[in-house]
């Protein structure tokens, strides 16, 4: 059990989950692993779909913008519900990838306006019909995160994004948010662990013009750095 739990502890969710079903076939899982397995079953880990890392992943601009958000972006400036609308209906009538585009587009506006149930069906919508976008697990991790659904759902969902995008600074320091959740639910000092070498991860892959990132993960490292104090 103690393997099983470091590889939780660390983000390593598919891996773990895959023990614990093996434990759990073989008839070797104890009462806690037993349960442990049933809760991340019931978060719907069996239901999440196969994504095909060799597909090319959308990219952002400098401002961490990304085309497939232009017309959410462009319902900020304007405000324009219908054109925002009218843009949705048509990718509806698309192909899976264009619907991809339309649920993944009502799952961002419903998160930024904090319906958050409505913005993870969408989500889960979006990935049924699309799952080999980086962007719409770690969207979905970010607002599962924010929306007070179960980090270890989270967790799963952004170690996904992280497999198929694994140089966007940003998935990692959604990972550390998530880590540092735990943390606070658990006071497992091992996902400290984890928290810092998410934020350490991040650095590692910040572009020179993502300045705005650079003082996320500064303020997150000062953050980190409180809580370790007042724990250690």
């Amino acid at each position: 059990m103690e393997q099983i739990e470091a590889l939780f502890a660390s983000g390593q969710m598919t891996a773990g989950f895959e023990a614990l079903q093996q434990a759990v076939k073989a008839g070797t899982a104890t009462i806690a692993m037993q349960n442990h397995y049933n809760l991340l079953v019931g978060l719907g880990y069996l239901d999440l779909p196969v994504a095909n890392a060799k597909v090319p992943q959308f990219t952002e601009d400098g401002a961490e913008q990304y085309k497939v958000l232009a017309p959410f972006y462009q319902l900020i400036a304007t405000q324009d519900a219908n054109a925002f609308g009218e843009t949705v209906e048509a990718l509806q009538q698309g192909d899976d990838a264009l619907q991809a585009e339309a649920y993944f587009l009502m799952a961002t506006y419903f998160g930024v306006t904090k319906a958050y149930d409505k913005a993870f069906a969408q989500h889960a919508e979006a990935l049924r019909l699309n799952p080999n976008q980086a962007l719409y697990w770690g969207h979905f991790a970010q607002t599962v995160q924010r929306g007070n659904g179960h980090p270890l759902l989270a967790l799963r969902l952004i170690e996904q994004a992280i497999a198929l995008d694994p140089l966007n600074a940003r998935y990692y320091v959604i990972q550390h948010y998530i880590f540092m959740q735990l943390l606070t639910m658990t006071k497992n000092l091992n996902y400290s662990v984890s928290a810092e070498e998410a934020l350490h991860a991040a650095r590692k892959r910040l572009r020179p013009e993502q300045k705005p990132l650079q003082i996320e993960i500064a303020k997150a490292q000062d953050m980190l750095q409180q809580w370790q104090q007042q724990i250690l």
